[in-house]
């Protein structure tokens, strides 16, 4: 195989080979369409931030935090509202027998059951459907 080019024209060389027809190679003409470095996309080009993400963050965290607070302060106010009768206190203390984790269970299934009823007062009615319904195997 022979490959020459001329000096003058270096871009431009002709491949010989016997037996095969002698060719000119030029070039590649890269058109518009595959330029070698396209355009980036616009949705692609950097912005500047308006906030950084760590400030969101912040800010995220500060408004969780805040609405804590505003519920810890809610629940405060809500607590110096009776949430037991006389009579239901009376009849936790009676099942309980003193026994801490007894009162707590009760309480707290009793609050749950008032809460789910839309009660704020908890009386001896609901006290007596908790015992009988949802302290199963408690004794």
């Amino acid at each position: 195989m022979d490959v020459s080019f001329d000096p003058m024209h270096p871009e431009t060389i002709t491949i010989s080979y016997p037996g095969i027809e002698t060719f000119t190679a030029e070039p590649i003409k890269i058109g518009s369409f595959s330029d070698k470095k396209p355009e980036i996309p616009i949705s692609m080009l950097p912005e500047p931030p308006e906030k950084s993400r760590f400030l969101l963050g912040l800010e995220k965290r500060h408004q969780s935090s805040k609405q804590m607070k505003t519920n810890a302060i809610s629940f405060n106010s809500y607590r110096k509202e009776e949430i037991f009768t006389e009579k239901a206190l009376s009849d936790i203390h009676r099942e309980a027998r003193g026994i801490p984790r007894r009162i707590n269970r009760i309480c707290e299934k009793t609050l749950m059951y008032a809460c789910q009823q839309g009660h704020r007062l908890v009386d001896e009615h609901m006290v007596k459907y908790v015992l009988d319904h949802e302290m199963l195997g408690d004794s």
